[in-house]
Order: structure tokens, then C-alpha cells, then sequence
């Protein structure tokens, strides 16, 4: 009788097994191609099922939308505890992807790659999950992960279009890429030495077709032929602009019209963004160089 007391005493008091961690079980492919078509969004609510699972597994009082929202800090933890190999080269990893979304240019695209270090994880819980499955599993593709696939796949082509074509805004000179500089350059419209201070083109894959920039020295507008397909240019130095007619854009989606009037009845037409009050500084860098051309010329 003792003996058994003893025994029994002794299975009362064995400690019990960790909970399994697990996470919200999903197919690699389904992960990824959500992940991009949302752009990072489906991520963070993997992360938070995530960090569901562990708090529901460890009985913890931790926030799991806080620690899906700062992924960057709390993902190193999310991988050790799902024992993922290599967890400190990971969450590193992570963070120089979130982080480049800051890069200019279209290199913000490198962001969108964020789902690369949570590859390992994903298998890890996937793993996991098939001992101890916290949440249904989730590998078909229900309508509304279908619905969200092809509102993601129409919205993608516009956000590249958008980071690799023109800059939908008046930009400054300085911020000019260095492929649109070389292509001024090429077909002459930028002299040797001169400086763009704004530039702007209404061209969607390119700046090659038409466009618009205030120099150091007077204002260039180029635009395509539809006939001959010939680049035409029309300059103006500023001591040689007369007069500057404006039809400032009432709505975000419309430009700015400009018509610039030179001597013997010569003027041309370019049309700048509105966007950030791009339209105003450009016009506003013209007149001061207008001003600045004539007084000179005066005291000459």
C-alpha cells in the first residue's frame, strides 16, 4: 500500500510536458503569393496567428497584434520558440527588408520581399501543427483569400507601373534619375553644363515622349510627333520670356496648364503636376529667374 502511495505521489508531482508551439498551419504557396498580393499585409496576420497559438500554448498574457504590428522587434522570439534554425540571421534579415522600403527610387520594391526570412517559420509551425494544430489549417484557397488574390493582382501591375515609370509629380532636378538625365543629354535638350532645377513629364512608361523642365538658363517642353514621330522642342531663355499664362489644375487628377510667349508671336504649351504643390514651385523658380534675367539686363 505504501509503495503505490509512493508512486502515485511521485506521477502527482512530475512536472508536465511544455505546451506545443504551434502556429496557424498554411500552404508555402498560398503564404507567398498572398504576401506579395497584399503587399506585406497577409504577413503580419500570419504573424498574428502566430503569436495567437504561442499565447493560447504558454497561457501568457502577451498582445499578439502588438507583436505581428512590431514584427521587427518580436520576431526573434516568434522563431525561437518554433525552433527555427539560423533565428538571429532571420530576424536580421527581416529588418533590413522592412526597412527598405525608405530606399529611393523603385528600390522600395525590395520591401515587398519581407516573406523570405519567414519562409523557415512558416514550415517550422506547419510542422509543428501537424502535432498539436492550435487553428484550422488553412492550405485551400477559400473566396476570401481568392477574392483578395485577384483584387492583389489587379492593384500590383499599378504599383510597379507607379515606382518604374515618371515620378507623377513635378520633381527637382537634383532628384532626377540618372537614366532620365542621360536620356535629356542623348537627344540634346540638356546643354552641355546646363542644370535642371524641376523637371516633369506626362509620359506613364517613360519620359521619353513628352515633358517639361526649368533649367538654370530658360525653359525647355518637348514632345513626340504623332505624324513624323520626331522628338519637337520648343526653348526659351528666361530674358527672352514675355509673359507666362497659368491655368492652375482644380482637381488632383488634372495638370496644370502653362503657356510661355517669347518675341515674334513664339510660345509653346507644357502642362506640370499639381501634386505637392510642385505646379507653384516650378512657376515660382521661373518668375524669380524672369526677375532676376531683367534686372540684369536693365543695369547692363
Amino acid at each position: 500500500m505504501t509503495a503505490m502511495m509512493s508512486e502515485e505521489g511521485d506521477r502527482a508531482e512530475a512536472p508536465s510536458p511544455a505546451p506545443e508551439v504551434g502556429a496557424s498551419p498554411v500552404s508555402l504557396g498560398k503564404f507567398v503569393a498572398l504576401s506579395l498580393l497584399t503587399f506585406g499585409l497577409y504577413e503580419l496576420l500570419w504573424l498574428y496567428r502566430s503569436w495567437h497559438a504561442v499565447k493560447r500554448a504558454e497561457g501568457s498574457s502577451i498582445w499578439p497584434w502588438a507583436r505581428a504590428v512590431f514584427a521587427v522587434v518580436w520576431l526573434l522570439p516568434l522563431l525561437r520558440r518554433l525552433q527555427v534554425g539560423k533565428p538571429v540571421e532571420l530576424a536580421v534579415a527581416y529588418f533590413l527588408l522592412a526597412v527598405s522600403w525608405r530606399l529611393p527610387g523603385a528600390y522600395w520594391l525590395i520591401s515587398l520581399f519581407t516573406f523570405l526570412p519567414l519562409i523557415p517559420a512558416v514550415l517550422a509551425s506547419n510542422r509543428k501543427a501537424g502535432r498539436a494544430p492550435p487553428l484550422p489549417p488553412s492550405f485551400a484557397w477559400r473566396k476570401r483569400s481568392t477574392v483578395v488574390a485577384v483584387l492583389g493582382t489587379m492593384c500590383l501591375p499599378l504599383v510597379l507601373l507607379g515606382s518604374l515609370g515618371p515620378p507623377t509629380a513635378v520633381v527637382d532636378g537634383r532628384s532626377l534619375r540618372q537614366e532620365d538625365l542621360t536620356f535629356l543629354q542623348e537627344s540634346q535638350l540638356l546643354a552641355e553644363g546646363e542644370e535642371v532645377l524641376f523637371f516633369y513629364s506626362t509620359g506613364i512608361l517613360s519620359i521619353r515622349g513628352e515633358g517639361a523642365f526649368a533649367s538654370d538658363l530658360g525653359i525647355t517642353s518637348y514632345w513626340t510627333d504623332p505624324v513624323s514621330d520626331e522628338l519637337m522642342v520648343a526653348y526659351l531663355p528666361y530674358h527672352e520670356i514675355l509673359d507666362v499664362e497659368v491655368s492652375y489644375s482644380t482637381h488632383p487628377l488634372e495638370d496644370t496648364s502653362v503657356r510661355v510667349y517669347g518675341p515674334d508671336d513664339a510660345w509653346f504649351t507644357f502642362f506640370l503636376s499639381p501634386e505637392e504643390g510642385g505646379d507653384r514651385r516650378f512657376l515660382e523658380e521661373v518668375e524669380r529667374r524672369r526677375t532676376a534675367s531683367s534686372t540684369w539686363s536693365a543695369s547692363a
